[in-house]
């Protein structure tokens, strides 16, 4: 069996929804995290770590 060669995009294609949905998740929980602090601005939020 020919092992079949993937670009990046091919790749990214395939597991595109599984990477955004970590990166997300991720994003939802230092929300959360920031909230729950109530020390931080929504501004502070709005940044990106």
């Amino acid at each position: 069996m020919r092992r079949q060669e993937m670009n990046g995009f091919e790749i990214y294609k395939k597991i595109g929804d599984d990477v955004q949905a970590i990166y997300r998740s991720r994003l939802l929980t230092e929300i959360l995290l920031s909230l729950n602090e109530g020390s931080k601005k929504l501004s502070q939020l709005r940044e990106f770590k």
